[in-house]
């Protein structure tokens, strides 16, 4: 057990209670959807398009990010950001033929869509911790240096380890006083005084915008007026307060909250959206719990039912249960993403999500009837059934097409070792194909030696114009 940072429980009971369940974990899942069932392009900047984020922000519970670029909401942008670096999706070219980039199911989304609701909360506190997102929101303002984490990272103090070190030791239920916390932090960690003693450095830093009860006198100073005498340990705190306030207040009003780990709580004023630091109370969850305190071992349950399908293709799914939920993601329609998800099944979603590489029969119909509490209404079955027979699939493949004048030259191009391994086929009297490799490379100087090594002159027609060998070694051929 780590040593206690004699942090006390306050007696005080908040006016103002702000509950959490988990609606980061939820906005990832409406991103996930929105992949398998719109087509986005990213902007040259690598960005959400806005017409996009104007039609996915109503579906999303997190409260919204300042932009470093315009002070414009960039929250979905953070969560596709997330979603990336833990390659859940990519940005990519689609199988359709399509030649513009767009966003994709990456390769760990399998192993995402899998884990437990405890589970994928660990894994995004792991992310949290180790990486800078998530703790901008507008209606708390920073100071000039925005997030501090970069003054962290120089002196290699990882802000968010220490302050979840010092989380794990509060007791589950129990109101605390964020300053408290963080005058035990400051106490368990001299590192932090780092910071301050940076900011000192410099030619001019910046009033604090809260002052821990008192609104707008800051204990900041200019470096001309410093005093001669040592600070006493109690004004190096509040100086340290001072300076990272809204750092640690974004962190609790933002990710902390959204990821569901704590509930917090302050006095009813004329501005609840801006508390200051001394009145902000918080308290952790039982998920909380769970996470701090998870093995990494997963608990095996029994698939459940969990899903009711309403004769008007809702589904609803009443309980947050995020591998069922995952499961009926790519064909579904989201309504509401909560405790309760309600999601539709349209013959739109469901087309979109065949031409995303899902088969009708497995990943459709067979995830439905597996996790259904109850039989597919009949009409709902019946219409499945009549969307399956419109929905027509054709392999479009990229081949080189040889046509030689004769069937015993054609069997003795078949039989060629090398060419063998380069995948051909015997299609047709006379008639042969040697399929292109998936990343669109095609060696055709390569097949044009060993063409010569048979004595087969070869004339090669309508040469792609990714064909890198040197023009003229294969223009006398043509």
């Amino acid at each position: 057990m780590a040593e206690d940072i004699m942090l006390e429980v306050t007696e005080v009971v908040p006016q103002v209670v702000m509950h959490t369940a988990t609606p980061l974990l939820y906005d990832l899942a409406v991103m996930v959807n929105a992949v398998y069932q719109m087509k986005i392009e990213p902007t040259q900047q690598g960005l959400i398009p806005k017409r996009i984020v104007k039609k996915l922000r109503p579906l999303l519970k997190g409260k919204e990010r300042s932009s470093l670029y315009d002070q414009s909401d960039s929250y979905a942008d953070m969560l596709y950001e997330l979603l990336a670096q833990m390659d859940i999706l990519y940005v990519g070219l689609m199988q359709t033929g399509d030649d513009k980039p767009t966003f994709l199911p990456g390769p760990a989304l399998k192993q995402w869509q899998q884990a437990s609701l405890v589970e994928q909360s660990t894994l995004l506190l792991k992310e949290w911790t180790n990486k800078n997102w998530g703790d901008t929101v507008i209606f708390i303002v920073e100071h000039r240096y925005n997030s501090l984490s970069y003054l962290y990272e120089k002196y290699k103090i990882n802000f968010r380890q220490l302050l979840i070190n010092s989380l794990e030791k509060c007791t589950i239920g129990a109101w605390y006083s964020i300053s408290a916390l963080l005058r035990g932090m400051w106490e368990e960690y001299p590192a932090l005084n780092t910071i301050t003693q940076h900011i000192q450095e410099q030619p001019y830093y910046p009033y604090a915008y809260y002052s821990y009860g008192q609104q707008g006198k800051s204990s900041a100073r200019s470096k001309s007026n410093k005093k001669e005498r040592e600070q006493t340990p109690d004004e190096q705190f509040q100086e340290w307060l001072a300076i990272n306030s809204s750092y640690v207040l974004n962190m609790f009003f933002s990710s902390l909250h959204e990821m569901g780990f704590v509930e917090l709580g302050y006095p009813r004023t004329s501005d609840d959206t801006n508390p200051s630091l001394d009145a902000c109370l918080f308290r952790l969850t039982e998920l909380a719990d769970q996470v701090f305190h998870f093995d990494g071992v997963t608990k095996t349950e029994s698939e459940q039912k969990l899903l009711i399908i309403q004769p008007n293709y809702e589904i609803l799914l009443l309980q947050p249960d995020m591998p069922t939920l995952y499961h009926i993601l790519p064909f579904t329609q989201i309504k509401q993403i909560d405790q309760a998800s309600t999601l539709l099944i349209t013959q739109a979603s469901v087309f979109q999500a065949i031409q995303q590489g899902l088969k009708f029969e497995e990943d459709v119909l067979g995830v439905l009837q597996k996790y259904c509490m109850k039989e597919i209404p009949q009409n709902v079955l019946y219409t499945l059934q009549e969307w399956q027979k419109l929905y027509q699939e054709v392999t479009v493949s990229y081949v080189s097409f040889l046509e030689v004048s004769n069937e015993e030259t054609a069997q003795r191009l078949y039989q060629n070792a090398t060419l063998r391994t380069m995948g051909i086929r015997h299609i047709a009297p006379c008639l042969l194909i040697i399929p292109v490799p998936k990343d669109g490379s095609s060696d055709l100087a390569a097949l044009r030696k060993i063409l010569a090594k048979e004595n087969i002159v070869a004339r090669f027609l309508g040469l792609p114009d990714n064909f890198h060998s040197d023009r003229s070694s294969y223009a006398r051929y043509m």
